[in-house]
C-alpha cells in the first residue's frame, strides 16, 4: 500500500496523539496511553539481563550526558518513532522512567524470545527492535530502514513484502537495529522459543529479510558508528570520551 506525504502526515499525528481509553497491550505498565495506527511502528527497546562483564550493570540505566542510556535513545529517535516501549526483567527496575514497559515472557529465550515478546506486547504492524547500550543510533539510519515499508521500489519489483529489515555495513549486520513484522516474524519466534532454538539467524533462514547498505549515510552524515554497544565499562568510558569531542 502506498501512502501519500499528505496521508503520513496525518498518520504520524495519530501516531503521537494523547488520548486516554485506548488499552495498551496486556501486560503493559501504564503511563501514558497512546493511540496508534496500524502504519504507525513501535520501538521496542530490549534492556533485559544484567552485564556480566559490567559486574551486572544494568547498561540502560548508565548516566549519559544526564540521562539514562533508555531515555538517550528515544529521545533520538524522535519523532521518527514516537511510541516507546521497553522490554525487560522486572518493570519495577524502571518505574521511573517515563516510558511504557513489559517483562520478557521468555526470559531464558535470548534475542529471539525479548523480539516476541515485543511483537507479542505492540498494537503496531511493525518493532523496530533497538538495544539499551546504543549511544550513537542515528535517525538518518532508522529512516532509511522504514522508506523499505510498503515501498514502491519493492511493489515495481513484483517482490514479496520484508518480515525483517536489517542495516549492514561492510561485512557486518546489527540485528539489534532493526525493523520486524509482526504478521511475518511472531508464529516463526514462538516455534523456535517452544523448540529451544535460540539464535536468531534461525528466523532469518525462514522469513523475507531485506539487508540495506547504510555505510554511504553513515559517510555522507558523518556520523560515529551507529552500531556501537556497551560490552564494558572501557567501551563506556570510551563512548563518553567520543560524545565530548563529536
Amino acid at each position: 500500500m502506498k501512502i501519500s506525504k499528505q496521508n503520513a502526515r496525518f498518520l504520524a499525528l495519530d501516531c503521537q496523539g494523547l488520548t486516554k481509553g485506548f488499552p495498551l497491550a496486556e501486560g503493559l505498565r501504564y503511563k501514558t496511553m497512546i493511540r496508534t495506527s496500524p502504519f504507525c511502528i513501535t520501538l521496542a527497546i530490549l534492556a533485559g539481563g544484567r552485564a556480566s562483564r559490567m559486574n551486572g550493570t544494568i547498561k540502560g540505566l548508565l548516566d549519559f550526558q544526564g540521562q539514562p542510556m533508555i531515555m538517550r535513545i528515544i529521545d533520538r529517535l524522535k519523532p521518527l518513532l514516537p511510541i516507546p516501549l521497553l522490554v525487560v526483567d522486572n518493570c519495577e527496575t524502571f518505574s521511573h522512567l517515563p516510558v511504557n514497559c513489559v517483562c520478557d515472557k521468555y526470559t531464558n529465550a535470548g534475542l529471539p524470545g525479548a523480539i516476541l515478546t515485543a511483537l507479542e506486547s505492540c498494537n503496531t504492524d511493525w518493532c523496530f527492535i533497538a538495544g539499551s547500550d546504543m549511544p550513537f543510533v542515528s535517525k538518518e539510519i532508522a529512516t532509511a530502514l522504514i522508506k523499505y515499508i510498503d515501498s514502491t521500489e519493492n511493489s515495481k519489483a513484483s517482490k514479496p513484502e520484508p518480515d525483517v529489515i536489517i542495516p549492514y555495513r561492510g561485512f557486518y549486520k546489527e540485528p539489534l537495529f532493526a525493523l520486524y513484522r509482526k504478521i511475518g516474524c511472531t508464529k516463526l519466534l514462538l516455534d523456535m522459543v517452544e523448540k529451544n532454538v535460540y539464535k536468531v539467524a534461525n528466523l532469518y533462514e525462514k522469513v523475507q529479510v531485506l539487508y540495506v547498505d547504510v555505510n554511504k549515510i553513515i559517510h555522507k552524515m558523518n556520523l560515529h558508528d551507529p552500531f556501537t554497544n556497551l560490552n564494558t565499562y572501557d567501551d563506556y568510558e570510551r563512548a563518553l570520551e567520543i560524545q565530548k569531542f563529536p
